[in-house]
């Protein structure tokens, strides 16, 4: 009895995972994209935020945090980040703006509540390869120096 209990258990653990063990996941196809390392990287399927309308540089003890704030079109996007990619021959360090819209059609409402501020955190080790950081949305980028 205490054996089926245990059994039981895991089972119940495995299938509450989000990974490969779960055996509802055994048979699901993901797109995998791979990276220039080799490296499976999981598709985004977040869509760029519309236009930045602020970006700063605050120094940490560590190094600093890039924050960045942009305007949608419409209200309840969520799920924002700024996703770094690889610095670039210049030494310009690019973050993507994504986000993610509202399962549900919104309405416009007043710019304040269609802003969205998303940040991304930047060690000093990182900072020693990096001349400029560039944030970029569908309509606009912004750069700034750290």
């Amino acid at each position: 009895m205490q054996r089926r209990i245990i059994i039981l258990g895991g089972l119940l653990t495995l299938a509450a995972c989000g990974g490969r063990l779960n055996p509802v996941n055994w048979f699901r196809r993901r797109p995998q994209v791979v990276d220039a390392t080799g490296f499976t990287v999981p598709e985004d399927s977040r869509g760029f935020m519309d236009r930045i309308t602020d970006v700063t540089v605050e120094e940490t003890s560590t190094g600093v945090i890039l924050r960045a704030t942009g305007v949608m079109e419409a209200q309840g996007y969520y799920d924002a980040e700024l996703v770094g990619l690889p610095v670039d021959a210049e030494g310009v360090k690019v973050f993507e703006f994504r986000i993610r819209a509202p399962e549900a059609t919104t309405g416009p409402g007043p710019e304040v509540s269609r802003q969205v501020t998303a940040a991304a955190a930047l060690s000093f080790y990182q900072l020693g390869q990096i001349a400029s950081l560039r944030v970029q949305a569908a309509e606009n980028a912004v750069a700034v120096r750290p």
